[in-house]
């Protein structure tokens, strides 16, 4: 293009006819939906999708007919997606979300078919037991009735955090602010006076410059409460103990399972049938059900001289070729565009004597 007068492509032809796409992209899925406030004209509202566990997050603009749509996602049978709406300021709105997911890609007409199940049924024989008969004189029992009360367990949200974390049952008694029990338990709470936020970082962040009322250093733990994911922490502000039914403080961040971890991780249950004037969940969530297969990790099946492959790239191959009445035998091996092939043959006579042969086999284009 340097060397000529003209080139052949001209910048005003291109800007002047683009090229249509006449087939659209088919692959992931889409997830569309409507939410229930009513929009201002020129309104910037954004809606956020979000999958903590798979770190996905991506935002779009709510059109003026409340719309939105997030299309060719490849996202995981099962995978827990939130939404969620805020506007030009990124300031979280509560609304309600209707969404639904679709998968446009066309599926297969005739799917595979298998005459029988790859791994059957093994039928294991059922072992009984019999204790044999005392060999002194006994008295044999017909049946043996145990009456147990079981105790209640006090905590029942243990299953969702790990053994590191510290319980606290909560009576419901105190009146005691949330924030306040945190600043007994090993953190710093408080308003930042630059941006008029609550704040929670943990007491042993001072090597990173924390001082009473400065926020800008220390990383904030991962707050719960009903194991949603807070991202505003002013929902605390006004959330008494008197509301909340357990606590659990894990400060090795152990218990959070999203890949956004924190320093720490703090959940919170409230109480059951307690009427929450405070702390309201500003997002919508749904299961994927007609996404892709979940990921699984291949693995090659070990050789038998596996070691020696890993150090040598060599294999050994011990097939039981028996020669009885004829001596001709056949073996076959891949062919990966090797022109020639050394072969070790070992064996024995009839008489007893030992066969070693190195052979060179050219392979050419017929072999």
């Amino acid at each position: 293009m340097v060397t000529q007068n003209r080139g052949k492509y001209l910048w005003e032809n291109i800007k002047a006819g683009p090229p249509k796409i006449s087939y659209e992209f088919e692959k992931g899925i889409t997830i569309n939906g409507k939410v229930e406030r009513e929009q201002k004209p020129n309104s910037k509202n954004k809606i956020s999708l979000f999958s903590l566990k798979t770190n996905l997050f991506d935002e779009t603009f709510i059109d003026q007919n409340n719309d939105f749509k997030f299309e060719h996602f490849f996202v995981q049978d099962s995978t827990v997606l939130g939404l969620q709406m805020s506007n030009e300021k990124n300031n979280t709105l509560t609304t309600k979300i209707e969404a639904r997911i679709a998968r446009n890609e066309p599926r297969f007409a005739l799917g595979p078919s298998f005459e029988k199940t790859f791994c059957p049924i093994k039928k294991v024989p059922e072992n009984v037991f019999n204790f044999p008969p005392p060999k002194i004189k006994a008295t044999t029992l017909k049946e043996v009735e145990v009456k147990n009360t079981p105790q209640k367990e006090v905590f029942i949200h243990k299953s969702d955090v790990s053994f590191m974390a510290r319980a606290f049952k909560i009576d419901g008694k105190s009146h005691q602010t949330l924030l306040n029990f945190l600043s007994s338990n090993g953190y710093n709470t408080g308003i930042d006076p630059s941006t008029n936020t609550v704040r929670i970082a943990d007491r042993r962040d001072a090597y990173k410059g924390w001082a009473p009322g400065s926020y800008l250093t220390a990383t904030p733990p991962n707050v719960y409460i009903d194991n949603f994911l807070l991202y505003d922490f002013n929902d605390l502000y006004y959330l008494t103990l008197d509301q909340i039914d357990e606590i659990y403080i894990d400060r090795t961040g152990s218990s959070d399972v999203t890949a956004l971890r924190g320093h720490g991780t703090i959940k919170i249950f409230m109480k059951t049938g307690q009427k929450n004037e405070y702390f309201k969940v500003k997002h919508t969530s749904l299961i994927v059900t007609k996404g892709f297969a979940q990921n699984f990790t291949y693995k090659t099946v070990p050789l038998e001289d596996q070691v020696e492959f890993n150090y040598f790239g060599t294999l050994n191959w011990s097939p039981n070729v028996e020669l009885t009445d004829h001596s001709d035998f056949q073996i076959k091996i891949p062919k990966n565009g090797q022109k020639e092939i050394t072969v070790l043959i070992e064996g024995f006579t009839n008489d007893g004597y030992l066969i070693s042969e190195v052979r060179k086999i050219p392979i050419g284009v017929n072999n």
